[in-house]
C-alpha cells in the first residue's frame, strides 16, 4: 500500500477518484500539523541565543497525526503532496519530521488536479525543498517576533489589537491615500471643442507660439474669461493641415496570476480578496460535475505568467479550430517585473500561471451546475487562459490636424480592423468601430457650434482590495499566500471598514498608524518590507542564511522596541464641552479598543459612559429568513450585516 498526504480533504476526495483504491491510500492533514509554541521569552516560542523555534502538534492535529503514524508504518513508500510553494513545502517538512519515516518518504506536487498531472507526479517523487522550508521558517519567526511584539505594545499604549510586517504597511497606504484625498484641493480646467458641420468634435490642443510662429505649444485654459477670449477670437471655418495614419496593436493581456485575478473579481464582480480566493480554491481542488470531482483551474497562488507547452499547444488547437489560425499567438513568455526605481521584483516561479486545466469544458454545462458566483469566476479565468495566448488587436489610426486662426485642433479616430483577443474579452466590438471623417488635406471644414466643457480634477480614488493588491504586488510587499489574510486582518482589528466596494481607514486605525509612523517609520514601510521579502526570497534559494539575518534583525528591532516602549504617547483625549450627567465633570472623547467613545473625565470615581446611538445603514436587500430590510451595523468587532427585525429575527449575514 502506498500512502498519500494532501494538506486539504478537498483535494483528497478529487485525488481518490484518479489511483486504484488497492494500491494508494489518499488522507490528508488539514494544513499545518504543527504551530509556533508560545514559550520563552515574550512568548515568542524562539530562542533568543540560537533563533532556533520551538514548534508542537497543534492540540487538534494529535489524533490526525497519530492516524497519519499508523498508516505510514504501513505503508511501503509515502507521497507528501501539499501545496506547491512554501507554504506547502514547510507543511510536508513538519509531516515528514513528525512522521519520523525518512528512508520511504517522497515529496510530490502538481499544479493542477487531473488525472494526467497526478500520476505524473507520483512518477516523478523528489525530495522536501530545505531552501524553500528555511524561508518559510524565517517569514514564521519574523511575522511572529513583529506581530507579538508590536501588538503588545499597541495593546499596552492605545488598546489598539495587532500590528504585523505586511498588515501594518497596508494601512499606511491606505491611511496615507486617505489622507492625500482630504487634502486635496481640485483644479478646475475649461476645454474647447467645435462641433463640425458634419458633426465631428475637435478638440482644442494647442496655441501659435508669440516667439516662432511656426511653433505650437500645449494650451491649458485655466479660467472663464481666457476661453471667452479664445472663443472670440476663433473664425467659422477650420482647415485640414495634416493626417497622420498609422496602425497600432492593443497587446492580449498575460496569464492571469494571484493579484491580477482579484484585482479583475474586485472591480467585475465586487468580490472580496477572501471570496476570490475561496471560489478559486474551491475551483483548483475539485467541483462536482455530473457525479464526478474535477478540478477545473491550476493552483491559484501564484506570481508566474507561466504556462506550460502541452497546455499551449491544445488551446491552440481550439483556438484555430473556432477562431481561425490568425487568432492564435506566440507561446507566453515570462516577464521582468521591476518596481518604480527599476529595482527587481522577484518571482516566485515554483508552478505557472492561474489558467484552466487541460479539460475545455463546455460554458453551457458549467453554468447550469456551478453556482452563480463560482461560474462568474470561472468564465474569467476561462476567457482569460484563451485570451492570453490569441494574437494582439490591430486599429487602424486617423489623427487628424486641423488649424483656426492661432490655434491647432485635433481628433483621433481608432478603427478596429482585427480583433484578436477581444473577440472573447469584448463580444462586443461595435464600440471599437468608429466612423472616420472623410476629410483630405486642405479642406475647410464648417463650425456648426463651439462647445465648452469644465473639468475638475479629482484626487486618486480610495483603494479596493483588488488596488491595494496591485500595489503591494508593484512594492514587492507580501506573495500571493498571504495577500488574502492581510484586508481580512486589518477588518477584525476594526482599522478598516468597506463602503461601495472601498477601503476607508477607521479612527483607531489612523491612530495606530500614526503612533507606528513616529516611532517605527525604519521599520514599517514599503522600502523595508519589500527588502525583508528580497531576503526572504535568498534563503529560498540558499544565498542567505536564516540565523544570521535574524540576528541581525533582532538587535535591529529590540532596540527599537526599547525606544518606543519608553516614548510612544497613549490614546489621544479629547475634552468636550458637554457635562457628565452624574457628577457634572467634563466629558472626554477617548479612543477604546472597539473604537471612540465618550466617558466622564472624573474616571475611575465617576465611571459614567455615554451610550452612543446605533447608526443602522439600510443595504436595499432582503433578510433570507423573514424578508425584513437587512441593515449593516456596527458592532464589538467591527461593522456587520443583520436583519432590522432584531430581536424577532436574530439573522447575521456571514463576513465575507
Amino acid at each position: 500500500m502506498k500512502l498519500i498526504i494532501l494538506e486539504s480533504s478537498n483535494k483528497t476526495r478529487t485525488v481518490k477518484q484518479y489511483l486504484n483504491s488497492n494500491e494508494y491510500l489518499v488522507l490528508s492533514s488539514n494544513g499545518h500539523v504543527t504551530e509556533l509554541a508560545k514559550t520563552g521569552k515574550y512568548g515568542l516560542g524562539i530562542d533568543l541565543d540560537t533563533f532556533e523555534p520551538e514548534f508542537i502538534v497543534s492540540k487538534d492535529k494529535k489524533m490526525i497525526l497519530k492516524q497519519l503514524k499508523e498508516y505510514g508504518k504501513k505503508a511501503e513508500i509515502i507521497y507528501l503532496a501539499t501545496d506547491p510553494d512554501r507554504e506547502g513545502e514547510a507543511i510536508s517538512y513538519h509531516l515528514a519530521k513528525r512522521l519520523n519515516y525518512d528512508k520511504k518518504i517522497k515529496r510530490i506536487f502538481f499544479n493542477e488536479i487531473t488525472k494526467n498531472a497526478v500520476l505524473k507526479a507520483i512518477e516523478n517523487p523528489t525530495n522536501i525543498n530545505s531552501d524553500l522550508v528555511e524561508s518559510q521558517i524565517t517569514r514564521r519567526l519574523l511575522d511572529r517576533i513583529i506581530g507579538f511584539r508590536l501588538s503588545k505594545l499597541l495593546q499596552k499604549k492605545i488598546r489598539a489589537k495587532s500590528a504585523g510586517r505586511v498588515q501594518s504597511v497596508a494601512l499606511k497606504l491606505i491611511v496615507q491615500r486617505q489622507e492625500e484625498i482630504e487634502k486635496f484641493i481640485p483644479e478646475k480646467k475649461w476645454l474647447l471643442s467645435i462641433l463640425t458641420d458634419d458633426n465631428f468634435l475637435i478638440n482644442l490642443t494647442k496655441k501659435r507660439s508669440n516667439k516662432d510662429p511656426k511653433l505650437f505649444i500645449n494650451i491649458t485654459i485655466k479660467s472663464e474669461k481666457e476661453f471667452t477670449q479664445i472663443k472670440e477670437t476663433l473664425s467659422g471655418e477650420t482647415k485640414v493641415n495634416n493626417i497622420i495614419k498609422k496602425t497600432t496593436t492593443l497587446n492580449r493581456p498575460s496569464p492571469l496570476k494571484t493579484a491580477t485575478l482579484v484585482q479583475l473579481a474586485s472591480s467585475q464582480f465586487q468580490f472580496s480578496i477572501k471570496k476570490t480566493m475561496l471560489l478559486a480554491q474551491k475551483l483548483y481542488e475539485g467541483v462536482d460535475i455530473n457525479g464526478k470531482l474535477m478540478g477545473l483551474i491550476t493552483y491559484p497562488r501564484t506570481d508566474s505568467e507561466r504556462i506550460n507547452e502541452v497546455f499551449y499547444q491544445k488551446m491552440s488547437l481550439f483556438i484555430k479550430k473556432n477562431f481561425g489560425s490568425s487568432f492564435c499567438g506566440s507561446m507566453p513568455s515570462q516577464k521582468q517585473k521591476t518596481k518604480k526605481k527599476g529595482t527587481k521584483v522577484k518571482i516566485q516561479d515554483a508552478h505557472e500561471s492561474i489558467h484552466i486545466t487541460g479539460e475545455l469544458m463546455n460554458l453551457n454545462l458549467m453554468e447550469k451546475v456551478l453556482e452563480k458566483d463560482l461560474f462568474r469566476l470561472y468564465l474569467l479565468i476561462y476567457n482569460y487562459s484563451l485570451a492570453s495566448i490569441m494574437t494582439p488587436a490591430k486599429f487602424d489610426v486617423h489623427k487628424f490636424e486641423l488649424i483656426n486662426k492661432d490655434y491647432k485642433f485635433e481628433i483621433i479616430s481608432e478603427n478596429l480592423i482585427f480583433s484578436g483577443f477581444l473577440k472573447i474579452l469584448s463580444p462586443n466590438l461595435k464600440k471599437f468601430i468608429n466612423k472616420v471623417p472623410d476629410w483630405k488635406i486642405k479642406n475647410v471644414i464648417k463650425n456648426k457650434e463651439i462647445l465648452k466643457d469644465i473639468k475638475i480634477s479629482k484626487p486618486k480614488p480610495n483603494f479596493t482590495e483588488g488596488s491595494l493588491i496591485k500595489t503591494l504586488e508593484k512594492l514587492g510587499i507580501g506573495r500571493p499566500s498571504t495577500y488574502s489574510t492581510v484586508v481580512s486582518k486589518l477588518k477584525l482589528s476594526s482599522y478598516l471598514e468597506k463602503k461601495e466596494n472601498k477601503l476607508f481607514s477607521t479612527e483607531i486605525g489612523c491612530l495606530v498608524n500614526k503612533r507606528l509612523k513616529k516611532s517605527f517609520s525604519d521599520l514599517i514601510n514599503e522600502k523595508y518590507t519589500a527588502e525583508l521579502e528580497e531576503i526572504l526570497d535568498k534563503i529560498a534559494k540558499g544565498e542567505e542564511r536564516r540565523i544570521n539575518f535574524l540576528k541581525k534583525f533582532w538587535k535591529f528591532f529590540d532596540s527599537k522596541m526599547e525606544i518606543a516602549d519608553k516614548e510612544m504617547e497613549g490614546n489621544e483625549t479629547q475634552i468636550l464641552e458637554k457635562i457628565c450627567e452624574k457628577c457634572q465633570k467634563n466629558l472626554v472623547r477617548k479612543q477604546g479598543r472597539f473604537g471612540p467613545f465618550v466617558a466622564c473625565s472624573g474616571y475611575p470615581e465617576c465611571r459614567y459612559i455615554e451610550k452612543t446611538p446605533q447608526k443602522e445603514e439600510k443595504l436595499g436587500r432582503k433578510c433570507e429568513k423573514c424578508q425584513k430590510d437587512l441593515v449593516k451595523k456596527q458592532g464589538r468587532y467591527g461593522p456587520f450585516v443583520a436583519c432590522s427585525g432584531y430581536p424577532e429575527c436574530r439573522y447575521i449575514e456571514k463576513r465575507n
